[in-house]
């Protein structure tokens, strides 16, 4: 019985992801030496000069962000782009300016979109039920959550109008790719940091999984 009763549930849960447009596989960061993963969702690479932070938004972290009357869009579905959120944490005396954020993977590459050809305003607001121009202002963290579902962006951020991140702050973003094809199953999610005149690329390197292939990883969810 307790068998039938998952596989139900299983089912339901499937058909649930399918129908808000988010699909049953996710992008999570590859396990490496050199970054702090973070309950498995999201990782942070630490340098000398910032902390980066990397979760993969799907329909749950949509869901938690619409909790929040000035992320809500007009529209009826979640954004179709593979999204992210970014924090960046200045751990220096001297601002610091993100520079590029892309995926590349072999023979591909996307920047993040911006639809800068767009010119109707409603589009912003009416295209999906998220608000495009208010996920696109860039947030001071007032807490040292880093997973979406841990920040209330009510109480523990604030908007950021500076141009670069000053010393000290820690800066959330969201960033929306264009496509990344089927047949991808590894890339990098690359953010160029300026420094004075320093330039470096942060990549995290990552990789699709789709729990449809393990029904332990399933099972996990509950």
């Amino acid at each position: 019985m307790k068998k039938l009763s998952f596989f139900f549930i299983s089912v339901f849960l499937l058909g649930s992801c399918s129908s808000t447009g988010d699909s049953r596989e996710y992008f999570i960061c590859k396990n490496s030496a050199y970054l702090t993963s973070v309950e498995g969702r999201g990782a942070i690479i630490r340098t000398s000069f910032c902390d980066v932070f990397v979760e993969n938004i799907r329909a749950h972290e949509w869901n938690l962000l619409r909790e929040f009357d000035f992320f809500r869009g007009k529209g009826k579905d979640y954004p179709l782009e593979s999204a992210f959120h970014v924090i960046v944490n200045n751990v220096r005396d001297r601002p610091i300016v993100i520079d590029g954020v892309a995926l590349s993977w072999e023979g591909g590459e996307e920047r993040a979109r911006f639809f800068e050809t767009v010119k109707s305003e409603s589009f912003f607001v009416g295209r999906y039920n998220i608000n495009l121009k208010s996920l696109w202002k860039p947030r001071r963290l007032l807490c040292d959550d880093t997973l979406l579902r841990n920040i209330d962006f009510y109480d523990d951020a604030i908007e950021y109008h500076l141009k670069f991140i000053a010393p000290g702050d820690r800066i959330s973003f969201f960033y929306l790719f264009d496509y990344v094809p089927p047949q991808v199953n590894e890339f990098k999610f690359s953010i160029t940091m300026k420094y004075n005149d320093f330039k470096k690329v942060i990549d995290f390197d990552m990789k699709r999984f789709d729990y449809r292939d393990s029904w332990e990883s399933l099972e996990s969810l509950y």
